[in-house]
């Protein structure tokens, strides 16, 4: 997340590694996958963020919402391996949540389902 808390929009045919004078291997990526609006995973980050003390400045989000096909899964999976983004989602298909951990493991892309319930998880995660 960047300075005021605000969620980064990151387009899946480019990374966010240059621009803003930040080392892009400092910089960590976060996912966040929903077949819904995406609204209960960023309010659980949000929460995680306030309530564990991590600051998130050198992170970038990006929701990724209304995500129901495997060549969606699949594009976000790409992107998050490429920049070894962290995968978490709040996904009701249970078929959605089986494609999409098969995507990351299938390419070795790290992921969470969004229900982090620790500093020490949360820290671990990213």
């Amino acid at each position: 997340m960047q300075g005021s808390g605000s969620f980064g929009i990151l387009p899946l045919d480019q990374d966010d590694t240059e621009g803003d004078g930040m080392d892009a291997a400092a910089r960590k990526f976060l996912f966040l996958v929903s077949d819904r609006s995406g609204a209960t995973a960023s309010h659980l980050l949000t929460a995680s963020f306030y309530q564990f003390g991590q600051q998130g400045d050198d992170i970038t989000v990006q929701v990724f919402s209304n995500v129901r096909t495997s060549r969606m899964l699949s594009r976000i999976v790409c992107l998050a391996q490429r920049i070894n983004a962290l995968v978490c989602f709040t996904l009701a298909d249970r078929n959605a949540r089986r494609m999409l951990v098969h995507h990351c493991e299938e390419l070795g892309a790290p992921t969470q389902t969004a229900t982090l319930t620790s500093r020490t998880q949360l820290s671990a995660s990213l």
